[in-house]
């Protein structure tokens, strides 16, 4: 059987121009990753990341303190089925519905960006009600058609390194809950719930075959300090 690892980002620049590359807390979250691999003496036969720099940025502690030194060619495999949904897409979409239904939600907005409560409680009703399915997919990316592009880049690790190999994929909370919808055959709302749950640098991970895959510990940050355990 191999291994398949995957990590969700170090924690990224929230409340920032540019949301996409690590906060100074990410960059430490990923060197301590980088030596907890390599204290383990984990052999990767390949790594991936999505797009995204912060996939990339969490992912190069582990090359250049020689976690991958001989283990595999090139630093690491850039494959987009690994890339996090569109969520500024999402949310405006299911805004403008939420206020339609609900017009109230329009003065609760106003308090964004410096409310956090309020705006934890607004996307998580966003992104629920996005994975129900009730979207037309002419509006916008779908869960469905998301969690499809997920499953079928696991599915190409599955068919490429099955054989006793281990494999580790640098992404976003939401591929690592539909890699986990995919693997435990969960509905859309509790792989949604999961993408909530998952922290920053968290380990998850699967063991398969080329048939086959099943979960073998979810959101492991053990690794870390306390203070350096994040959500987002």
């Amino acid at each position: 059987m191999s291994l398949l690892y995957m990590v969700r980002h170090g924690q990224a620049s929230f409340g920032t121009p540019n949301y996409d590359r690590l906060s100074p807390t990410g960059q430490e979250q990923s060197k301590n990753l980088a030596r907890h691999l390599i204290d383990k003496q984990s052999k990767f036969h390949a790594v991936y990341t999505g797009n995204m720099l912060r996939h990339q940025q969490t992912a190069q502690p582990l090359v250049d303190e020689g976690g991958l030194k001989g283990l595999c060619p090139g630093d690491f495999t850039v494959n987009g089925a690994f890339d996090e949904y569109d969520a500024t897409s999402v949310w405006t979409i299911q805004i403008e519905e939420m206020i339609r239904e609900e017009p109230s939600i329009a003065q609760e907005l106003s308090r964004l960006p410096d409310d956090r409560e309020v705006f934890e409680r607004l996307f998580r009703q966003a992104m629920l009600r996005w994975v129900s399915g009730d979207q037309d997919e002419e509006k916008g990316p779908t869960w469905k058609a998301f969690s499809s592009r997920v499953a079928k880049g696991v599915k190409e690790v599955m068919e490429t390194h099955g054989e006793d190999e281990n494999v580790i994929v640098f992404s976003s909370a939401g591929p690592v809950s539909a890699a986990l919808q995919f693997a435990l055959d969960l509905d859309y709302a509790k792989a949604m719930e999961l993408a909530f749950s998952t922290l920053n640098a968290s380990v998850t991970v699967f063991e398969f075959n080329r048939k086959h895959i099943t979960l073998q510990g979810y959101n492991n940050v053990s690794y870390l300090e306390e203070s350096l355990i994040t959500d987002r």
